[in-house]
């Protein structure tokens, strides 16, 4: 489309509908995935080029076999050799997945790659952007910069696949997630979505956030143990109960604590057991409904979303 267009042109256009290399998580675009150093970014991202390039299952998500460059560019081959044997568990290495360690003209190689597989909606993942991110310009406009290299690799992108870029985090504590990412902004303005990857050093637990042009803003609750990633719980829509979880208040735990705990809840148990008025009541349940996390079975009633529930730290207060 060049130029101007109606609404009703516009509305004539038969656009193919977003191609997704994992669904509901990684769509095609350019995208960034962000985190500490040393946390399991690099497993992460080789987990995922192995797994699409197989066909098989990305933290438990079906996914579609695509070729897959994997520009490893922080990693020599014995080290790749060792990751990929241990996630693939004796499983045969796939021959879609192409691993490039050499950073002198990487990106030259990721796009002759997306035209060399035109068509087939290959992945390209850039491990780490700082190897291939040119030199910064003296007095130059670094937001512009930043903005025009990550425009760069969403050019390639635009070609028709799916181009994660691994970055690092900044140090420090931000209710944003998005202003963990190194940087100025410029490069998260320039990417269709944007994932960060929070886990404590000595811990396996994590969370993974992610918000994007055509994604929904959701975190992820995931687990690491020597080496391997997956979701908590039985899958990423649980993993996103998870972490919806996490996020909630002292009063509004308690409240799905209860509903956790039987088979139907109206908003008169909670005022009766929890000592709420009846309008918190109701706005707490209706809120739980919202992010997913209780269903509404019918005018006024509540039940668990699914037969395991989310994870209840502890019992509700109930009154006597």
């Amino acid at each position: 489309m060049v130029g101007g267009i109606t609404a009703a042109e516009l509305d004539d256009i038969d656009i193919p509908a977003l191609s997704w290399t994992v669904p509901g998580l990684l769509p095609e675009g350019f995208g960034i995935l962000a985190a500490a150093p040393k946390i399991g970014k690099s497993w992460l991202v080789l987990s995922l080029g192995l797994t699409v390039a197989s066909g098989t299952e990305f933290l438990g998500v079906p996914v579609d076999q695509r070729p897959v460059l994997y520009l490893a560019l922080e990693d020599g081959p014995r080290r790749l050799q060792e990751r990929q044997r241990r996630i693939l568990d004796g499983q045969p290495a796939p021959e879609a997945l192409v691993l490039w360690t050499d950073p002198l003209d990487a990106l030259e190689m990721a796009k002759k790659f997306v035209t060399d597989n035109a068509g087939k909606n290959p992945v390209i993942v850039i491990d780490t952007l700082a190897r291939v991110r040119p030199a910064r310009r003296r007095g130059a406009d670094i937001y512009r910069e930043d903005y025009e290299f990550g425009s760069s690799l969403k050019a390639i992108a635009d070609l028709g696949a799916t181009v994660l870029g691994v970055h690092h985090t900044r140090k420090g504590e931000s209710e944003d997630f998005l202003e963990l990412a190194s940087g100025t902004n410029g490069l998260m303005a320039a990417a269709d979505f944007v994932m960060v990857l929070q886990r404590g050093r000595t811990e396996s637990d994590a969370l993974l956030n992610i918000t994007g042009r055509d994604v929904v803003e959701a975190g992820h609750r995931l687990l690491f143990d020597d080496g391997l990633w997956r979701p908590n719980g039985t899958g990423l829509t649980e993993a996103a109960q998870q972490a919806e979880f996490s996020r909630l208040g002292s009063h509004m735990r308690s409240v799905l604590a209860l509903v956790n705990s039987r088979d139907s809840t109206v908003a008169a148990d909670i005022v009766h057991l929890l000592d709420m008025d009846v309008d918190t009541a109701g706005r707490y349940l209706r809120r739980l409904v919202e992010r997913g996390l209780i269903a509404r079975t019918g005018h006024g009633r509540y039940s668990p979303k699914s037969p395991s529930g989310c994870p209840v730290p502890e019992s509700p207060q109930v009154n006597d």
